[in-house]
């Protein structure tokens, strides 16, 4: 019993990870970060810390 569940265990996380078409490629992994937790650390959208003057050149963040 123990064998065929680490075998169902192996499949079901194999089709997490494998790219989906519809998901512009990405894993079914991927997109519950994407959709739940967009920015924890294993999301695949990552904010980049810039040098503090190129943050002047966004236009958006001096409207805000």
């Amino acid at each position: 019993m123990d064998e065929l569940q680490k075998n169902i265990d192996q499949i079901m996380n194999e089709q997490n990870n494998r790219g989906v078409p519809d998901f512009e490629g990405y894993s079914p992994n991927e997109m519950q970060y994407i959709l739940y937790e967009i920015f924890e650390k294993n999301s695949p959208i990552q904010l980049l810390k810039l040098p503090e003057l190129d943050y002047n050149k966004i236009p958006i963040l001096n409207q805000i």
